[in-house]
């Protein structure tokens, strides 16, 4: 009864997850045992099942819009800010970015003073570079683009930091159209030195 409940168990599994690699968009949910019980009866398909289950979930999270690169192109703001502990509040300037400034890790310093703002446009892949104020010099490239469950635009962002000849940040990162990243930890002046970088295609 046992065997006989298992193998039913296994088709059920393996017919979800044909179901599973052939839809579009959402997958279906596996229930655990039915997971299980498929892996310990089909060894030698396990990691064939394992790599479905993991497709199956990255399609219920982000599908790749399949973007030529010569069609990846955007427009990015970056502004090289001051954060310090000097009186002064937020820079009128930078008051669409009140919430992110109000909370850690920059929730501790007192003025945010907009020094500078560039505009780079990007385009095929390729990285841009920027000169900041720090002697270092900032490299970015919109990578790709992702269609996020529910219709939002992400954008996969290749950005890169060197002094001189060194590289000594490489890193890529995902954040929705519009949405301003912020990176921070140089020391600059009396106070750290802040990286606000917002993109739209």
């Amino acid at each position: 009864m046992r065997f006989r409940l298992a193998l039913a168990m296994v088709g059920s599994a393996l017919g979800a997850l044909g179901t599973a690699s052939a839809m579009p968009a959402l997958a279906p949910v596996q229930p655990v045992g039915m997971v299980r019980a498929a892996e310990l009866v089909l060894l030698p398909q396990r990691a064939q099942m394992s790599l479905q289950l993991r497709d199956a979930a990255r399609m219920a999270v982000a599908v790749r819009a399949q973007t030529p690169a010569d069609a990846l192109t955007a427009s990015c703001v970056v502004r090289q800010i001051l954060a310090s502990q000097a009186p002064g509040g937020i820079d009128p300037k930078l008051a669409f970015l009140k919430q992110q400034l109000s909370n850690q890790p920059f929730s501790g310093y007192k003025s945010f003073k907009l020094l500078q703002e560039n505009t780079l446009a990007l385009s095929g892949g390729t990285a841009q570079s920027l000169p900041l104020l720090t002697n270092q010099t900032l490299g970015l490239a919109y990578k790709e683009k992702l269609s996020v469950a529910g219709g939002k635009i992400r954008m996969r962002m290749q950005m890169t930091l060197a002094q001189g000849e060194k590289k000594v940040l490489d890193t890529l990162y995902a954040i929705d159209e519009g949405g301003t990243l912020l990176q921070a930890g140089q020391k600059y002046q009396d106070g750290t030195f802040v990286l606000a970088i917002t993109c739209k295609r």
